[in-house]
């Protein structure tokens, strides 16, 4: 039980989301450019894409809160 809970930390992480829907979007667009490329037709590669943006969009407000909280703390330190 504590393995599966030490997974499950990790991967509800904002950086490992962020991480893996920058890794889909690449690969999507990687995927959909090489379709164009060729003939259009929908494919896999587009539901990748949406996926991946859809991870990266979840991950954005947590990552905007700790920059808000980062620099609260910052502007502490340089008035003290």
């Amino acid at each position: 039980m504590n393995l599966l809970r030490m997974v499950r930390a990790q991967v509800e992480r904002p950086g490992f989301q962020l991480f893996l829907g920058v890794v889909l979007v690449g690969t999507g667009l990687w995927d959909s450019i090489e379709a164009l490329e060729a003939d259009f037709e929908v494919g896999s590669h587009h539901g990748v894409l949406v996926l991946g943006l859809v991870y990266v969009l979840k991950s954005l407000p947590d990552f905007v809160e700790g920059l808000s909280r980062l620099s609260d703390v910052a502007g502490r330190d340089g008035q003290g």
